[in-house]
């Protein structure tokens, strides 16, 4: 399993969710090409949803609840994983995609 799957898994973020996989995608782009993705509306989303043959509406939104639902789940683990806090206000889609992709970047994943 990659450190994204790992990562995310750990964070309460399962691969039942939609979210699980359009979030794995999205760190391996912005991995990729950080400066292309930097607009996740207008690059990232699209993308996304050509790959997997859905609407950039429909990954925005299961990811956001993805996430949501890791926050809601959360004991600590995404500050202690990530380094970002989701309790200082909400994490946004783009903060949360690119904390775990400098966090999967550094690790060699």
């Amino acid at each position: 399993m990659s450190t994204t799957a790992t990562l995310l898994m750990d964070m309460g973020i399962t691969p039942d969710l939609k979210g699980f996989d359009y979030i794995r995608l999205a760190v391996a782009f912005v991995i990729t090409d950080k400066a292309k993705y930097k607009n996740v509306t207008k690059t990232l989303y699209p993308d996304i949803a050509k790959a997997f043959c859905s609407t950039p509406v429909r990954v925005e939104r299961d990811i956001r609840h993805a996430i949501s639902k890791a926050i809601y789940l959360d004991h600590g683990e995404i500050k202690n994983l990530i380094g970002v806090s989701p309790y200082k206000n909400k994490m946004t889609n783009s903060e949360f995609i690119f904390s775990l992709a400098y966090v999967v970047n550094e690790n060699g994943g």
